[in-house]
């Protein structure tokens, strides 16, 4: 049987799973008036990145989606 490579046997050092709105929100929290998406048109700092997402969080759950529910997304590209 091969060795099994070094760097795959450093998963009890890595960080606690986290989900990208764990990281967005930290981020936020660290850095609110950064620039967090710059699209050549629009800025948002992370702060505002996020108060975009929460109201499009309430918005999806006064329509009965929620947590867990699927949902599309339609954009250009």
């Amino acid at each position: 049987m091969p060795e099994v490579p070094a760097q795959y046997l450093l998963s009890a050092q890595a960080p606690a799973a986290r989900t990208l709105i764990d990281i967005l929100r930290e981020t936020a929290e660290r850095y609110p008036d950064a620039t967090g998406v710059d699209d050549g048109v629009v800025q948002l700092t992370y702060s505002e990145m996020l108060a975009d997402i929460e109201e499009g969080v309430q918005w999806l759950a006064s329509r009965g989606i929620g947590r867990g529910d699927r949902v599309g997304i339609r954009m250009p590209s």
